[in-house]
């Protein structure tokens, strides 16, 4: 009786071990990015990015002319919107009919 119970907590551990190296790695990208102010990656671009592009900002921004967000209706800089394509005779309802 206790070995199933045993075999289930060995098996959980081993996700958690693995959840716990992909977290590890996603937070390494996070640190790999050079944290800089608003103004340097104004004027400077993509120079102050790390290899990969990726940058870190902090500070305040002014926009003249903010984007509303069209899902949300939110007033923003940038957005993403990602929109999956439907298979043909795919049904577009939560439901399926």
């Amino acid at each position: 009786m206790l070995a199933p119970i045993g075999m289930a907590i060995v098996a959980l551990g081993i996700i958690g071990i693995i959840w716990g190296i992909f977290q590890k790695v996603k937070a390494g990208r996070v640190a790999d990015a050079p944290l800089v102010k608003t103004g340097d990656a104004g004027a400077r671009g993509a120079q102050v990015a790390s290899p990969k592009g990726a940058i870190s900002v902090e500070g305040a921004v002014h926009c003249a002319e903010p984007v509303m967000a069209p899902m949300s209706g939110v007033p923003c800089l940038w957005y993403h919107v990602n929109l999956p394509r439907l298979k043909a005779g795919a049904s577009q309802r939560p439901d399926g009919r």
